[in-house]
């Protein structure tokens, strides 16, 4: 039973699952929870959003920047993630809300999360830098002659490879530039209140373990969000959201719900298209030379900050070793799953070498092949390709490229990288050859190699059928065997030397 400082609007039930709808009084804030059940649970802040100005994206940089640092946490919420088991996570928007969410099938992690994702929602920092990497900036040469290098932007570039119906949301690309971190600021300050907030909860809990974990940031809440607004009027009652989720039919934005008497958004027509050169003319126009330079310098100082201490120290993460890999016959699957695959594999052979790329329009993907199936340098290359899961997204953020493909294998004998939307697929590509090159510097500790097995159990977590490659003797690798594994990469991707037509072929990665 919830205690006094919630109001129950609303709960049913259905076969075995629990259906309630909350609001807190004092704040405001609305609570859904559903227990059933279920494999994996989960929590999302879903805020009411609309678009005040259609094109300009100022909603979808906001959600970019919020998960950039907070009040508590000066640190990228990605980064936090090394060390955190989640099935998924991410945020979105849409016409009517903007929603940010974690799922694991670890409830004390769900439980964990809770309270550091809202500080970065309710409390976040957004900075001028944050907002320079996500939204828009222009990069120039290094030797300091004014001349264009490239505009960057982690929301510039993606918006550049969506199609035109994204635009009105996510913001055109040619008018990110007009929107400024102040008006950012504004945005936040105006929708993201607790009375303009449904925080969600599926899985097993029970709703007074829920409301517990919501009750340690609450106090926060009350100080900041003293007096709540008036509740808007919905499209759907509480009942018949409810059970439109009991029915799987709204979808996670719940925008049938956040919608507004039953308001439509109708997209306007599209704006004049500007050139690149005007763009970059209009934007630095707003600024000093000085003034930019001074700007261009703290984003690169903020940028080139290693998080690696203070993102473990926030999730003091435990051993992750305790969990239990339930995989058996993990070489006869490989070999199973190789004999499935030998006709691709030899037709591979024939047509690339053991370092090739793919580029269409919008993508990109670089394949590596592999050592020798199941032996120790083999181990170390897919666990260095788990950190690399970690840090080339990383690395092309800061570049201004975005990246929204993993890690996988091709067959049982190569790696690949892959992004599935960027603007430029080929300066993509050479980034993260640069990624392979610059990894043989890293430093890599014993808290790398607990993030990289961290990363693994969140991948496992979202698989229903674990490759071969899962075993504890991924777990046993050493930091100067990752580094071995970069070197080899790096020389494969640069060789220092190599005659035309040497490459490595699956007899070289078959175990002997």
């Amino acid at each position: 039973m919830c205690n006094n400082d919630y109001e129950l609007l609303e709960t049913f039930q259905k076969d075995k699952e629990t259906w309630s709808y909350l609001r807190h009084k004092k704040t405001g804030l609305e609570i859904a929870y559903h227990q059933y059940e279920t494999w994996e649970s989960g929590f999302s802040f879903t805020f009411r959003t609309p678009i005040e100005e259609q094109y300009l994206g100022t909603s979808h940089v906001l959600e970019h920047c919020v998960l950039k640092g907070s009040q508590k946490y000066d640190v990228d919420i990605w980064e936090l993630q090394r060390f955190a088991l989640f099935s998924s996570s991410n945020a979105f928007t849409d016409e009517y809300s903007t929603t940010y969410f974690f799922n694991s099938n670890d409830e004390a992690e769900v439980f964990k999360l809770i309270p550091i994702l809202e500080d970065y929602v309710f409390f976040p920092s957004l900075t001028e830098e944050a907002f320079l990497q996500e939204c828009f900036h222009v990069e120039f040469d290094a030797n300091g002659d004014g001349r264009k290098k490239d505009i960057v932007g982690v929301v510039y570039n993606e918006m550049r490879s969506r199609p035109p119906e994204t635009y009105c949301v996510g913001g055109i690309y040619y008018k990110l530039h007009e929107l400024t971190n102040d008006k950012i600021r504004e945005y936040h300050k105006k929708y993201y209140r607790p009375d303009n907030c449904l925080f969600n909860y599926e899985g097993t809990a029970a709703l007074d373990d829920v409301l517990l974990q919501v009750d340690k940031f609450i106090p926060e809440l009350e100080e900041k969000f003293k007096v709540p607004k008036p509740q808007k009027q919905k499209a759907l009652t509480i009942k018949e959201f409810l059970q439109k989720v009991a029915d799987r039919k709204v979808s996670e934005s719940f925008a049938d719900y956040w919608s507004v008497n039953n308001e439509t958004f109708t997209p306007e027509p599209l704006p004049p298209k500007k050139s690149i050169t005007k763009v970059i003319s209009e934007y630095l126009s707003k600024f000093t030379p000085q003034e930019y330079q001074s700007k261009l310098e703290k984003l690169h100082e903020w940028q080139a900050r290693d998080l690696r201490e203070t993102a473990y120290k926030i999730m003091a993460p435990h051993n992750i070793l305790d969990y239990d890999l339930k995989n058996d016959n993990l070489e006869e699957s490989l070999w199973k799953d190789f004999e499935g695959h030998k006709w691709e594999i030899a037709a591979r052979d024939r047509k690339h070498p053991d370092v090739y790329t793919e580029i269409d329009k919008k993508s990109c993907s670089i394949i590596l092949r592999a050592s020798q199936l199941l032996s120790r340098e083999y181990y170390s290359e897919y666990a260095l390709m788990f950190f690399l899961q970690y840090y080339i997204p990383r690395k092309l953020r800061k570049l201004g490229r975005i990246y929204g493909g993993g890690f996988f294998y091709k067959y049982p004998a190569d790696f690949v990288i892959a992004s599935d939307s960027t603007d430029k697929p080929e300066k993509t590509i050479e980034a993260i050859k640069k990624c392979f090159k610059e990894i043989v510097d890293y430093n890599f500790n014993e808290k790398d190699l607990l993030s990289i097995r961290y990363i693994i159990f969140s991948f496992l977590l979202s698989q229903e059928d674990p490759k071969f490659y899962f075993t504890n003797e991924i777990f046993s690798i050493t930091p100067e065997e990752l580094h071995q594994a970069a070197v080899r990469f790096s020389d494969m991707i640069y060789p220092p030397k190599k005659d035309e037509g040497d490459y490595y072929t699956l007899g070289d990665v078959l175990k002997h």
